[in-house]
């Protein structure tokens, strides 16, 4: 049995707003290096790679010894989702950023790919991915009534996932198991 969900570019767009403005930590050391994502202005897809968000933000980061707010007018990031394995074998839904286009028309341009390519690389540390444990969220118990014989507890529990992008947006997929068991045969932690 599965489950299918399509999140459009409306959807994606509404989401990010309820998200942002958003700051991300780029230095573990260095509290005042954060790049800070404003609201969407344009969301769309990219078939097979992600969704291409185009935005504001703001940079913190030394400009020649000396600490800026950098302001960038026009930001473009590439969000992609993949599926990885947690330690125990279950599957997450990951969103990854990577920063494609940045306008630092303010700075010498000898900066632009250095900037970007350090923005990029705090991007990378799998600390800054968004994880989404879906099998936990998508594991449902149901007891049926008692007038049904035998009493018997039902069980609708996503098992593992795929995703992929096309040019109309997200698809998520989850792939469930049903399962009926009487009570007594279901673990304390998973009874009702």
């Amino acid at each position: 049995m599965w489950l299918q969900s399509i999140i459009t570019a409306d959807d994606l767009m509404h989401a990010l707003a309820e998200l942002t403005p958003t700051r991300i930590q780029l230095d573990d050391a260095d509290q005042d290096r954060a790049f800070e994502l404003d609201p969407p202005s344009e969301v769309h897809f990219r078939a097979g790679e992600g969704a291409v968000i185009r935005t504001s933000a703001r940079l913190r980061w030394d400009v020649i010894g000396i600490k800026l707010p950098i302001i960038l007018r026009s930001v473009q990031v590439l969000l992609i989702p993949s599926i990885e394995c947690d330690a125990d074998g279950n599957d997450l839904l990951v969103l990854q950023a990577r920063v494609e286009d940045v306008d630092l028309t303010a700075l010498p341009g000898f900066l632009d790919e250095k900037l970007k390519d350090r923005i990029n690389q705090a991007l990378e540390r799998p600390s800054a991915f968004v994880r989404w444990r879906f099998i936990r969220t998508l594991d449902f118990h149901f007891q049926l009534p008692q007038a049904v014989q035998p009493v018997r507890d039902l069980r609708l529990s996503a098992r593992w996932g795929a995703t992929r992008v096309t040019a109309q947006g997200f698809v998520m997929a989850a792939s469930f198991g049903f399962f009926a068991r009487e009570p007594s045969a279901i673990p304390g932690d998973l009874a009702l």
